[in-house]
């Protein structure tokens, strides 16, 4: 019921009581309706009262419920905007999803190359460990043979001694005696200081005996035999130690370019071939004697897209397997005999054909 309603019913009343005071109605027969009229009258006074409390309260509702949308509104203005910011930061991700994709496939190609260089890791410590074990055993025998040729020398000066006094054709066979033991003592020098230990088996061939006799043919014979012995184990050597150079010889590699891009990143093209060259050069090119222009030659023939880290390191190993080949071939392949080595005094240097003067670099 509306304030307007209320006046009006309240209006009644006061006239209803103002006449009952005066004795207007006292009417007979219409006592009881006025009776009536005033109960009810009472009875909607007490309903006004209570409609007026309660549309009060819902007054008081309603300003609540102003309030309240007012804060909702504040609330879908904040939520709006927050929208606007998470649609830009989805398409923010959405960006970074797609580079992330494509770094993905880049480290996947990468983890491919990386797989192939383990492959070939694996590959190259098997065949070192071969190789270690080869040295191990050909070392074994050098101690053997440097302790017979300790004794056989000081046999040989003893032999020399009792020849003194022979014919003058026995004389000349002396002299070439004289030229052996000088090649035998330089060789033996050479092996003692390699492993001074050497000297403490100088009995071996007092406890051995050889089955050598007093014949200067079968002396002879033990030196040819020991010699060529040596020339094999020297050849090992030298093969091995250019080896180990080949392997060894990107170690500091990344820390020597760290500062350049293609330094941190192998799938990056270098930019100072040149500059890289050299430093292959000083740790493993001139080392076998290879000449470092045709090898950065062969480099730009073999990767006319670019030169990167990794195709440097397969270049160097592809090319330096290739030079090893020719320098210690396997029975029936062409390259560098022993003999050749030993008149070269296995310095690659004094070789008559080198790897780069012998036209192998069309095979490579």
């Amino acid at each position: 019921m509306t304030k307007p309603a209320l006046a009006i019913v309240g209006m009644l009343i006061l006239g209803t009581g103002t006449a009952a005071a005066f004795g207007w109605f006292q009417i007979p027969g219409l006592s009881t309706q006025i009776e009536e009229l005033e109960a009810q009258v009472a009875a909607l006074s007490g309903e006004i009262n209570r409609l007026s409390a309660e549309n009060d309260r819902y007054e008081h509702l309603n300003k609540e419920l102003n309030q309240t949308v007012a804060e909702f509104r504040d609330l879908n203005n904040d939520l709006n905007a927050t929208v606007t910011e998470l649609e830009g930061i989805s398409d923010g991700l959405n960006i970074t999803k797609i580079e992330l994709f494509k770094r993905v496939q880049e480290l996947t190609a990468e983890n491919e190359k990386y797989s192939d260089m383990n492959q070939e890791l694996n590959n190259t410590a098997v065949r070192l460990a071969q190789e270690v074990d080869f040295f191990e055993a050909a070392i074994a025998k050098l101690v053997l043979e440097n302790g017979a040729l300790a004794n056989l020398t000081e046999g040989l000066e003893g032999l020399t001694t009792e020849l003194g006094t022979l014919t003058n054709e026995q004389n000349k066979t002396l002299f070439g005696i004289y030229d052996v033991l000088y090649g035998l003592t330089s060789e033996n020098n050479r092996l003692e200081s390699l492993n001074k230990d050497l000297v403490r088996i100088v009995g071996f061939l007092n406890e051995t005996s050889l089955g050598l006799d007093d014949s200067l043919q079968q002396v002879t014979d033990f030196l040819t035999d020991q010699i060529a012995a040596n020339q094999v184990l020297a050849l090992a050597s030298l093969e091995n130690t250019f080896r180990q150079r080949v392997l060894s010889w990107d170690c500091a590699y990344r820390d020597y370019f760290r500062e350049q891009a293609f330094g941190q990143d192998f799938n990056v093209l270098i930019t100072n071939v040149t500059g890289v060259v050299d430093y292959v050069d000083e740790r493993v090119l001139s080392e076998l004697c290879l000449d470092k222009v045709e090898f950065e030659e062969y480099l730009r023939q073999e990767y006319p897209e670019g030169l990167n880290s990794f195709r440097l390191m397969r270049g160097v190993d592809d090319y330096t397997t290739k030079a090893l080949d020719y320098y210690f071939p396997e029975v029936n392949e062409t390259g560098i005999a022993p003999e050749a080595w030993a008149e070269a005094s296995y310095d690659c240097q004094k070789l008559q054909s080198s790897f780069s003067k012998s036209n192998q670099l069309q095979n490579v």
